[in-house]
């Protein structure tokens, strides 16, 4: 199995090896990927390092290569800039670690530009495609937004701003309504999902190729979601409410304020949605690979659908990627740290698909974390929700 990555960055369009360490982190729930790079030059304060060899100032473009050992195929990793600049030093070493995002951390930051604000009789898809064109970030690959939904565009008739949003802020209040997401990818784009798997293959096996595994049960949810929007017609506020207690937590009330007029059945569906990915937050196995790339030879992808078999964390089943860590170092060598959830928590809304009602054999801990979400009300409109691992 190979655990070996060799690494080439391209700064500024030079090519410069001797990195020290090297981390790409890729989050589903993220507008950007961060990369991480840092180097170290030895010698006494009396030596002047050389600042030219890592003159990488903010805005500089970063390219992040990586080959596998034994292969002169190179991947691309990271595409970005430099967000962060940090030279650092001591009586031993001098130290460079640049942090880097792709470019759709600033569209993400940008506040929405608009003569009037308002948007009408267009679609979700459309209205987030303007906001992206409108700021014209740069990107490696040729489509800056890339839709990846089983619904396709949804019809938006009326939107207004909400003043000082930003162009992620008011896309995400746009597409939510429609239980869609946005992330970027590792190459600068951005993409509109809502559940479906990038790649639905992986597996990660104990005494196979598991060097370190957890599990993270938290009690951080809240025992009832109340999503409150405006109904244009009646002047009336419609509420969807989805009961949502696991591990026994109590009196947590979370209140969302749609920023859209909503019928009691988005209102619902909005609510259910919350709960969901409050799940995904809350119940995480995280595994550490050898390697960058799963047992197909490809690299490993947030969003990705992989197989699971750990006795010692009671998991046996099919989770969904939700943050990948690559990291690489001289001290723990080549590896990837995959945390995963129920595919289902980043599922859309409507019935659950054969594809996500994967046969599970986990522990009793596992199972029925959030029963009361079974209730008939909310399963009349989103479908049974049974076991979410």
């Amino acid at each position: 199995m190979r655990t070996y990555e060799y690494i080439t960055v391209v700064a500024n369009g030079a090519v410069h090896d001797g990195w020290e360490s090297v981390q790409v982190e890729w989050t589903m729930k993220d507008p950007e990927v961060n990369c991480l790079l840092t180097t170290t030059e030895i010698g006494p304060f009396t030596e002047a390092p050389v600042f030219d060899k890592w003159n990488y100032p903010p805005g500089s473009v970063i390219e992040v290569y990586a080959t596998p050992e034994g292969s002169g195929a190179a991947s691309l990793i990271f595409w970005g800039t430099v967000y962060s600049y940090e030279p650092k030093a001591d009586a031993e070493s001098h130290t460079v670690t640049l942090v880097c995002k792709t470019t759709t951390n600033a569209w993400a930051m940008a506040g929405v530009e608009s003569a009037t604000g308002v948007w009408q009789d267009t679609t979700d898809e459309a209205f987030v495609t303007e906001l992206v064109n409108a700021v014209g970030y740069k990107v490696k690959v040729p489509i800056g937004l890339i839709s990846m939904t089983s619904q396709g565009p949804r019809t938006l008739p009326y939107y207004m701003i909400r003043q000082g949003a930003t162009n992620y802020q008011a896309s995400m209040d746009v597409l939510v309504r429609n239980q869609k997401s946005l992330m970027a990818t590792r190459e600068g784009a951005l993409v509109i999902h809502d559940g479906v798997p990038f790649k639905m293959s992986g597996a990660v096996v104990q005494g196979e190729n598991i060097l370190r595994m957890s599990a993270k049960l938290k009690d951080s949810q809240y025992s009832r979601i109340e999503v409150i929007g405006q109904n244009a017609i009646q002047n009336a506020y419609n509420t969807g409410i989805a009961p949502h207690g696991i591990f026994g937590t109590t009196g947590k009330y979370k209140k969302v304020i749609d920023q859209l007029a909503l019928t009691q059945s988005d209102a619902i569906k909005r609510a259910v949605w919350e709960a969901r990915r409050g799940v995904g937050e809350a119940i995480q196995a995280i595994v550490t690979v050898p390697g960058w790339r799963d047992l197909d030879g490809a690299l490993w992808m947030a969003n990705q659908d992989v197989y699971i078999n750990a006795p010692w964390l009671q998991l046996d089943c099919t989770l969904r990627t939700w943050k990948v860590v690559m990291n690489q170092d001289l001290a723990s060598g080549t590896t990837t740290e995959l945390t995963l959830v129920d595919p289902r928590t980043c599922s859309g809304y409507g019935e659950i698909s054969s594809r996500m009602e994967t046969a599970c054999d986990n522990g009793s801990i596992w199972e029925d974390p959030i029963v009361s979400v079974t209730t008939a009300a909310i399963d009349a409109i989103s479908g049974a929700i049974k076991t979410w691992f």
